[in-house]
């Protein structure tokens, strides 16, 4: 239930910001892993919470009053574990297998689509598309999408350190979870997927800088876990008057703030209690402090802070060579016949001397290439290419491809 509501969630997310749009295709897949994975952790961790918890005296009465605050559940007690607590590692249980799953579906659905196009063949029509496009788009392979995995990844992540603590079950179930994920995508990437485009660093960054807040969980859920006096220490207990009250604990947060008393009472939570503090600190003010580190160390005769630390501009030889040497050959072809083609209507994009150079072949076969789209011209991009139907002028046989509405054939190559 959970799992397919993420999925319906995640869905949705994609679809409005997709629709929304950003300045960037990078700024647009950051937006899109924040926001399904903030929505996809609110529905598997938080909710579950919010719905039976009993916050009185937690919280003011207004706050509690007017949430709706008054579940049965005032901590994690034994009634918690049995019933949110179970939900929460089927869940995660049913994330091991739920990603092969959809991977045979989608494969299955791939595979009807080309057995049913197949069906209909005849040798004069083979294939039931109406375009080039509606022939490749049904014979390739998935898109490959890296946000939405990105999210996964930091939803089980966060949860397994949000609950680890009070069911260690979750550490074990969370490692295979990742396994089989890092499994699955090597497989899909080699053997499934369409070439994925060369993404930037941005989005790897982001991850990694979201997760490093995932500790604060460990430690914040860890030390609430070890004060609570129903799981650690039994003696004093309050009964309920009635079946349908809910149990309080006496277990307050306001009476576990205190340092000292904590770390008396309780020694483990007491020390998670001041290394959440502490990485905290660091988390906000590890910029400022290293800016400062930065713009001071040279001053400081003791301050020997290594290069690769500060940034600073290591030199080195990359041995790259100029950008006509470092094309391969496709990319070498494409770019003449675009140049070629476009000279014929009197539009030249290019120089005569970088022009003729592309057609001298390096002769150091070692020389390192361009990997990735190697111009700005936007008709080399796959995503552009797929849009406009364009057919680029070193395609063989390219007056077949295009069609227009008139009956002119001379000039569909242009």
């Amino acid at each position: 239930m959970i799992i397919g509501l993420n999925f319906f969630i995640r869905k949705a997310v994609i679809f409005i910001i997709d629709r929304i749009g950003c300045s960037t295709e990078s700024s647009q897949m950051i937006y899109i892993t924040n926001m399904v994975f903030i929505c996809q952790l609110f529905n598997t961790g938080v909710l579950p919470m919010l719905c039976t918890a009993n916050l009185v005296g937690q919280l003011p009465d207004g706050i509690v009053n007017a949430f709706g605050f008054k579940g049965p559940e005032s901590d994690f007690s034994q009634n918690w574990f049995t019933n949110i607590g179970d939900t929460i590692v089927g869940s995660m249980k049913f994330n091991i297998y739920f990603p092969i799953g959809m991977e045979i579906m989608w494969f299955s659905m791939r595979f009807m689509k080309r057995f049913l196009d197949r069906m209909a063949a005849t040798p004069e029509c083979p294939t039931k598309s109406k375009t080039i496009q509606q022939y490749v788009n049904k014979f390739n392979g998935p898109v490959y999408f890296m946000h939405y995995k990105y999210s996964s990844i930091m939803n089980i992540i966060f949860l397994t350190m949000m609950f680890g603590p009070g069911m260690p079950i979750l550490f074990p179930i969370a490692f295979a979870s990742i396994l089989v994920l890092y499994s699955l995508e090597i497989f899909m990437l080699y053997y499934v997927y369409q070439a994925p485009p060369a993404y930037d660093e941005l989005l790897n960054n982001t991850v990694l800088s979201n997760l490093a807040w995932a500790p604060l969980f460990l430690l914040s859920f860890g030390y609430w876990t070890l004060t609570n006096p129903q799981l650690m220490d039994n003696g004093v207990m309050t009964p309920i008057a009635s079946q349908g009250d809910a149990f309080m604990n006496g277990h307050m947060w306001y009476e576990n703030i205190n340092i000292f008393t904590t770390m008396a009472n309780n020694g483990p939570a007491g020390a998670l209690f001041v290394l959440f503090f502490a990485y905290f600190i660091y988390l906000v003010f590890r910029n400022p402090i290293w800016a400062i580190i930065k713009a001071n160390h040279h001053r400081v005769t003791w301050c020997n802070v290594p290069k690769v630390f500060l940034d600073e501009a290591i030199p080195m030889d990359e041995q790259i060579g100029k950008y006509c040497d470092v094309l391969d050959a496709d990319d070498r072809k494409f770019s003449i016949a675009e140049e070629l083609n476009s000279r014929l209507y009197h539009l030249q994009t290019m120089l005569e001397p970088p022009f003729q150079r592309l057609y001298d072949v390096p002769k150091n076969k070692n020389i390192r290439q361009l990997i990735g789209i190697h111009t700005y011209d936007i008709l080399r991009n796959p995503e552009y290419i797929q849009k406009f139907q364009y057919f680029s002028a070193d395609l063989p046989g390219r007056d077949d491809y295009i069609v227009d509405d008139d009956t002119n054939e001379s000039n569909n190559n242009a």
